[in-house]
């Protein structure tokens, strides 16, 4: 199976965003057996929820968690209208890291110049626009977060605070 690249993938429904979640975990090497373990729930009882998108919602963040995805997350917050950011680590980002969120914002704005022109899908377009969003916001975060130092970077010398 070729591995999906995150960035470019968007759920379009409550199961979707499930089996997404689900194909995540399973690119973590966890199996469902192993997922559903980790839930305290059979198996059979997963592929259910998975099958009817009906997983109780207290078991959602565990579900996700155990995958290391917030997708389902993600797909309830955007299907409201919202954003979802995550929290700022204070981690500068790398070159390559930086250069791919350019070349995703150049398709972005090729999409959204072929949607005006009527030749690309609009639910596509939009998609591709709040991730775009969020990923820049997140590095504004980002930003923000080097002004201000975590506890972790204080350190006392000679009885003085000094941020390292």
């Amino acid at each position: 199976m070729p591995r999906i690249n995150w960035k470019k993938h968007y759920p379009h429904s409550l199961r979707h965003a499930l089996q997404l979640t689900k194909e995540y975990g399973k690119q973590r090497r966890l199996s469902v057996e192993r997922i559903a373990d980790q839930l305290g729930k059979s198996s059979d009882s997963l592929y259910k929820y998975l099958s009817d998108a009906s997983m109780p919602v207290n078991q959602l963040i565990a579900f996700e968690s155990v995958c290391g995805a917030p997708i389902v997350t993600q797909y309830l917050a955007h299907s409201q209208g919202y954003l979802l950011v995550p929290m700022p680590t204070g981690r500068k980002a790398e070159h390559l890291e930086l250069s791919e969120l350019n070349i995703f914002a150049n398709e972005a704005l090729i999409a959204l110049a072929r949607c005006y022109e009527g030749s690309a899908e609009v639910e596509q377009t939009r998609d591709r626009l709040m991730k775009l969003i969020e990923e820049l916001a997140y590095q504004r975060e980002e930003v923000n977060h080097q002004r201000q130092p975590d506890l972790g970077d204080l350190a006392m010398r000679n009885g003085e605070e000094v941020i390292r």
